[in-house]
């Protein structure tokens, strides 16, 4: 398998006046980044019954969380991304 990189959202400056610095930022809420995923010839040649139906996809994700007076450590975790495997063998097919 094959990550591309990864596709970001449009950011906003804001100003932090107490902390004197100007950042890029996501606001509020959920932000949703692209990875495109190629399955290599290991995958999709797998027999049909030894094929899974989603593949686990570790992502390390560092943020860092801030409020009007003050930033916080930037932080990192693991995550584990579930995709399906036939809308990636697949992609225009509907079911």
């Amino acid at each position: 398998m094959r990550l591309g990189e990864p596709v970001y959202p449009a950011t906003t400056e804001r100003e932090f006046p107490q902390l004197d610095v100007t950042l890029n930022v996501y606001e509020e809420g959920t932000t949703d980044i692209a990875i495109p995923i190629a399955l290599n010839a290991e995958i999709l040649n797998w027999p049909i019954q030894d094929k899974p139906t989603e593949i686990e996809i570790p992502v390390d994700v560092v943020y860092q969380a801030c409020s009007e007076t003050v930033c916080y450590v930037p932080k990192e975790e693991t995550v584990v991304l579930k995709a399906p495997i036939e809308p990636l063998v697949m992609p225009g097919r509907r079911r």
